[in-house]
């Protein structure tokens, strides 16, 4: 059984969700399409309980807001519904761009340990390339090119291509603290999100899906207009709150600086 996946598509963005349903129509995948909260068309505040509109660790414009919702409304949905904390959905922002192998991804989960609740898919092209990964825990199935998930051991941008489990989704729903940094912190970051050591989090090597960057994006016009020095401050105690332990498991051997690369 192929595992579900949701795209987070605007109302007013039907070029997008068009361009990725295409390469997923193209590859015989089924999909379902998640209307995003418009953060530009949302009112002035909260855009949700748990979102802050101000004070953030790191910087959140009201598009990063918005998405935060979005994924915080739809992880609701999933676990309205029966399903055991297992069970996994693929997750996709409408500016993916996705290799052959998603395909391979897609038909089956059984081959990811159980204490993987999350698997970051996405090379994120910008920023730096290495990020801090374990040894090879599993192989991906029936890949043309041949893919290895690793456990997480430092900071990655970018949440447009992601695998999550309901018992991820459990702890990030229930977790009840404020969320005060943008979506790829909350699922990809050791340094900020809560949640981070408690869902086990894994990367896939080579990466199977890049962001669009031919597309434009209501989030990229907000980046850099909320950068104040008092922001990159607190930003800054962030970034080396996790170096000791970071440089005990490169020291150790236990994990190593690698490019995930991107094939296609």
């Amino acid at each position: 059984m192929q595992i579900p996946i949701y795209i987070v598509n605007l109302d007013r963005r039907q070029d997008r969700l068009e361009a990725l349903g295409g390469q997923l129509d193209q590859m015989g995948l089924t999909w379902n399409r998640v209307s995003a909260v418009d953060g530009h068309a949302a009112p002035a505040g909260r855009v949700h309980p748990r979102i802050a509109d101000s004070n953030h660790i790191i910087p959140m414009g009201r598009g990063s807001q918005a998405r935060a919702t979005t994924l915080l409304n739809l992880c609701e949905t999933i676990l309205s519904q029966p399903g055991k904390p297992t069970d996994g959905v693929v997750m996709l922002e409408d500016d993916a761009y996705l290799a052959q192998d998603f395909a391979a991804f897609c038909r089956d989960d059984s081959w990811i340990p159980d204490d993987f609740g999350l698997v970051q898919l996405e090379k994120r092209v910008e920023g730096k390339p290495k990020k801090l990964l374990g040894a090879p825990v599993a192989t991906l199935p029936g890949a043309a090119t041949p893919r290895q998930l690793r456990r997480l051991y430092l900071r990655t941008g970018g949440s447009a291509a992601f695998y999550i489990r309901r018992s991820a989704m459990q702890k990030i729903v229930e977790g009840g603290f404020e969320i005060r940094f943008p979506t790829d912190h909350l699922l990809f970051s050791p340094n900020v999100s809560p949640v981070f050591a408690k869902i086990g989090v894994g990367m896939m090597t080579p990466g199977l899906a890049v962001q669009n960057l031919a597309l434009d994006s209501d989030m990229s016009r907000d980046r850099g207009k909320h950068r104040t020095l008092k922001a990159e401050l607190r930003r800054a105690v962030t970034e080396v709150n996790c170096l000791p332990r970071q440089l005990a498991l490169l020291a150790t051997g236990r994990a190593k600086l690698i490019d995930p690369e991107f094939a296609e």
